[in-house]
């Protein structure tokens, strides 16, 4: 299969996207993020378009990549936001930011839609040896475990 060119993400927001995620609620979209201190993330059509930006209360350091978590029968969808690049290996604490995935209900106007997230469960993590430069997110679906994914050589 060859790849195709759906659109062009052309949101100054938007400069340097690190992470990408499908959405589980909203047909479509796809929850994106520059890197770095970052306030919000956006959701944006598969063609680009940005439809809604999600601003987040928790102040952030480098945001590297994003996740996503849907069990059915249980709480509502998830987005997992990892606040992990230490590209000095300075930080001591490193932060995952667990928001629910909100549902997008657009009107009538192209303008993205403003939402804040009132509800954000801050993750504090420390590694057990020192400090790491990580760049990858994953949470499994089955028991919704957390892992995060350096990019140092030596672990």
């Amino acid at each position: 299969m060859s790849p195709r060119d759906f659109g062009c993400v052309d949101d100054k927001k938007l400069d340097e996207v690190s992470g990408c995620v499908a959405s589980r609620i909203n047909p479509g979209v796809l929850w994106i993020h520059s890197d770095g201190d970052i306030e919000s993330i956006s959701a944006v059509r598969t063609n680009g378009e940005t439809v809604a930006r999600l601003e987040l209360p928790v102040p952030t350091d480098d945001v590297e990549d994003i996740a996503i978590l849907s069990q059915p029968g249980s709480r509502p969808g998830m987005l997992y936001l990892a606040d992990v690049g230490d590209n000095k290996r300075t930080r001591s604490q490193i932060q995952i930011l667990r928001v629910p995935e909100p549902v997008l209900e657009f009107d009538a106007s192209n303008d993205p839609i403003s939402l804040s997230a009132t509800v954000v469960e801050v993750i504090l993590l420390q590694y057990p040896d020192r400090q790491h430069d990580a760049e990858t997110l994953l949470v499994d679906p089955v028991d919704a475990s957390v892992y995060v994914v350096s990019k140092d050589k030596k672990a």
